[in-house]
C-alpha cells in the first residue's frame, strides 16, 4: 500500500452516469475496531483485495474509539456561552 497523491473522480448522487454506475458492483463499509490499528487496516485491505471480480465503493468510518473523542472535543462548541 502507498499514500501517494492522486486525482479522484467523485460521483454525485444526482449525476451518476450509466457507465460509472455499471462499474460499481458493491459497497464495503469498515469502521470502529476494523480500522483501529495499522494491522487491522492491512486486514481490511487484504479482505477488499480478496474480491478481485468486484469494483467496490469503500466507506471508512472513524477508527476505534475516535467518534467519542471527536464528540468530546466538539461538545464545548455546541454548548451556549454562559
Amino acid at each position: 500500500m502507498s499514500c501517494e497523491a492522486a486525482s479522484v473522480d467523485l460521483l454525485e448522487t444526482n449525476k451518476i452516469d450509466n457507465e460509472a454506475e455499471k462499474k460499481i458492483t458493491c459497497v464495503m463499509k469498515f469502521g470502529g475496531s476494523s480500522v483501529a490499528s495499522a494491522e487491522r487496516m492491512r486486514e481490511v485491505a487484504e479482505l477488499i483485495l480478496s474480491f478481485p471480480n468486484e469494483s467496490p465503493v469503500i466507506v471508512l468510518s472513524a477508527m476505534g474509539k475516535t467518534t467519542n473523542k471527536l464528540l468530546l472535543v466538539c461538545l464545548p462548541a455546541c454548548l451556549p456561552v454562559l
